[in-house]
């Protein structure tokens, strides 16, 4: 506005071509340093925002073509999800390695599905998804039985990668696990106990075999050192089926899911 005015007021004087030059270059210059400085504020902003993996306003535009598949009603009240990992118990490789990195030759048809019944020998990963994290509002981890979901968290992308959305304080829902929120754990994470290859593991202390308390683990070993994860096969993805932790061997809650799988949820219009 102040600029405004000297203009206002040099075109009512007479001023030499020279001197309105000499005038005009220190407001031109100021002008045009305040224009590159909001230039490079919404430039910055714009970056931030798509790294937060928020929506914003074409954010499809951005997002390459890529083909999530098809989407699954996972808590049948009209939501879209798209299945990013598919776990399935007893093929004999590694659950872990197969959702950091495909390692899957082919895949059947079922793999894509969360039904355990169903021919299936393998991992399923979305590489669509887990190798292009953004954009994402949701995830959530649900565990199976022959096709019948038996518990299910769900938890906030914002800020996130493929790894780091599976944390506690990232947890916005607990499922049927009523003491999830308000107790302390000692995993909780993707990774887990890499040393006894406990992945995707939510436990809350380490008493011995014989008391370890906990609420989910894919066990991932196949020569693990408690009774309670050992198995003819692995991986076996062990949850409680109660409403809360319990103690790994001795409970009567301790249950078994043919299929362990891993859904996100764009932000509105950005799933494609």
């Amino acid at each position: 506005m102040l600029h405004l005015v000297v203009l206002v007021a040099l075109a009512a004087s007479p001023v030499r071509t020279s001197e309105l030059g000499d005038l005009l270059h220190p407001i031109v210059s100021d002008e045009l340093g305040v224009m590159e400085s909001n230039l490079d504020e919404l430039i910055k902003s714009v970056g931030s925002h798509i790294n937060s993996g928020s929506a914003g306003g074409d954010c499809c535009s951005s997002s390459s073509g890529r083909n999530p598949g098809q989407s699954f009603d996972v808590f049948g009240d009209g939501g879209s999800y798209y299945l990013a990992f598919r776990g399935t118990a007893g093929v004999g490789r590694s659950v872990y390695d197969a959702y950091v990195k495909d390692d899957a030759i082919n895949y059947e048809p079922c793999c894509k599905q969360v039904n355990g019944s169903l021919p299936c020998s393998a991992h399923y990963r979305n590489n669509a998804i887990l190798d292009d994290w953004q954009f994402i509002e949701e995830v959530v981890l649900a565990v199976y039985e022959r096709g019948v979901i038996k518990q299910a968290l769900t938890f906030d992308a914002a800020g996130t990668d493929y790894l780091s959305w599976f944390s506690p304080g990232n947890l916005k829902g607990a499922g049927k696990w009523e003491d999830l929120k308000e107790k302390t754990t000692n995993f909780f994470s993707i990774a887990g106990d890499a040393g006894l290859k406990r992945r995707f593991y939510i436990n809350q202390i380490y008493l011995g075999c014989l008391a370890d308390i906990g609420w989910f683990m894919a066990m991932d070993n196949p020569l693990p050192p408690c009774q309670y994860e050992k198995h003819s096969s692995y991986p076996q993805f062990l949850y409680s089926s109660g409403t809360g932790r319990m103690t790994w061997s001795s409970s009567g809650e301790l249950a078994q899911a043919d299929v362990m799988a891993v859904f996100v949820k764009f932000y509105k219009g950005c799933s494609a």
